[in-house]
């Protein structure tokens, strides 16, 4: 990635940060950005793994006072005509049911949770110093490539050319459920979530990635989740909320 800082106004709905910084890239490496369907990302992390420590525009919006808690939402929608929605300041009861359950935040760089184990179908798999990123930004589940290779191994997923793993359409309504456990609770999706259909191509969503940290492994915990479970980004208290979306 190369490129240059500027300044300007960010407008988000009717919020308006003043004399945000923020990159202009001139040269983006890899196809995820040739390819893909997006003007630029939207870093919403914390600050302490922000790029030559320049302020998010979360932290940002904060600093200048716009909003009322310190706080995001996200509820990703299903399709395009319902894309989902992002809120910043609060959070709207007509995005989720039941009660949000909050779960502290394990290191403050990921929105980062302590990830105590999985289940998938009867078989339980235990795990220690463990993080799941909870990630809005990446489209499928990252995980340790030797779990990643024993979940698809289980779903009879077989690797094609580009390296994507495939299972027959027809065996998705009778895949096991997949369940993570964040403070004692279990959040669990079914194989039609973990399974993408893209254009009768039924892809599976568990992708092989080692991220060792200092303090453990880390899980990325991307959309496939996120479509089933609304969630809080709460800066105030250093937690994730979880709730079923609505």
């Amino acid at each position: 990635m190369e490129g240059f800082v500027s300044q300007d106004k960010l407008t988000i709905g009717d919020l308006a940060v003043k004399d945000l910084t923020f990159a202009e890239a001139t040269k983006e490496p890899g196809l995820a950005f040739a390819f893909g369907k997006f003007d630029g990302i939207l870093g919403l992390a914390y600050d302490t793994i922000s790029v030559n420590h320049i302020v998010p525009p979360f932290f940002e919006m904060i600093n200048q006072g716009l909003l009322d808690a310190p706080l995001f939402t996200f509820r990703l929608g299903e399709s395009e005509e319902d894309g989902g929605e992002a809120t910043f300041g609060g959070i709207d009861p007509s995005h989720y049911t039941g009660k949000i359950h909050y779960v502290p935040v394990r290191r403050r760089g990921y929105w980062e949770v302590e990830l105590q184990k999985v289940t998938f179908g009867s078989e339980e798999l235990e795990l220690e110093n463990t993080g799941a990123a909870i990630d809005t930004g990446t489209s499928l589940i990252a995980l340790p490539t030797d779990i990643a290779e024993m979940l698809n191994a289980e779903i009879g997923a077989t690797r094609s050319w580009n390296g994507q793993y495939t299972v027959p359409c027809e065996k998705v309504p009778s895949l096991p459920e997949l369940s993570f456990y964040f403070d004692g609770k279990p959040y669990p999706i079914k194989g039609s979530d973990y399974i993408l259909n893209v254009q009768n191509t039924c892809i599976s969503a568990f992708t092989g990635m080692d991220i060792n940290l200092p303090h453990g492994s880390l899980w990325i915990v991307g959309d496939v989740f996120l479509r089933r479970y609304f969630t809080v980004y709460d800066l105030g208290n250093d937690a994730v909320g979880f709730a079923t979306s609505a």
